[in-house]
């Protein structure tokens, strides 16, 4: 089957979809609140770092990235905005199901834990000490695996570890230094995001994809 990896950013502010850090680690821990879409929660298998205190590790570290600023002669502390994305995940999705698998036998067992190791290694390439927490669960049919970055610059902004949307800025700021109306400059960052992250899901197939002889795209539904 295909390769699957989804990558996103989240919040403190609640999103437009209902999204943010409380819930991804609430739906991902099984918290009984965010996991009414499955039949039968279980708590996750954790492979990395720790999900329980993972809350309070990312405010710890959004905290330590507040600013002092001076206004009208009085210095105070400036926080990170509680809109700013101050969290990164992946999610990388395995394309056969957990009863297929075991119908499968050793070799499809074998076939499983070398996509889970090789995606590990793939993600902690890319990332090193900014990937906090991996884990997996075994509640839903599809085996996937969760990854929860916190980006280590200055300014606490995980939108610098979506390579789409690291690309987007980019190429919008140099579009409207260079003058471009600002629907020319979105447009030119959309462009941006969708190449950069073909690029990503390109570099994923060499390294994890290929080896097991998967497929790079599926069916494009």
């Amino acid at each position: 089957g295909p390769i699957f990896m989804h990558v996103q950013t989240f919040s403190r502010k609640v999103g437009k979809a209902g999204n943010n850090v409380h819930q991804v680690i609430g739906e991902a821990t099984r918290t009984p609140e965010f996991s009414k879409h499955v039949d039968n929660p279980r708590p996750p298998h954790v492979i990395e770092g720790d999900p329980s205190r993972f809350r309070a590790l990312h405010d710890a570290h959004v905290a330590e990235r507040s600013t002092k600023v001076t206004v009208k002669g009085v210095q105070t502390q400036r926080a990170i905005r509680l809109d700013r994305h101050t969290l990164a995940t992946i999610i990388a999705s395995y394309p056969v199901t957990r009863a297929q698998i075991e119908i499968g036998g050793g070799e499809a067992l074998r076939h499983y834990g070398d996509w889970e190791y090789r995606t590990i290694a793939f993600v902690r390439k890319k990332y090193g000490t900014q990937l906090k927490v991996v884990l997996a669960h075994d509640d839903e049919a599809f085996p996937h695996l969760h990854f929860w970055l916190l980006p280590d610059n200055p300014d606490a902004d995980a939108k610098a570890l979506h390579p789409g949307k690291a690309a987007k800025m980019v190429v919008e700021v140099k579009a409207k230094a260079k003058g471009e109306e600002p629907r020319v400059a979105v447009k030119l960052g959309n462009e941006a995001l969708k190449s950069a992250m073909r690029g990503f899901l390109d570099e994923y197939y060499c390294d994890v994809g290929e080896p097991l002889g998967m497929l790079r795209d599926g069916p494009k539904r």
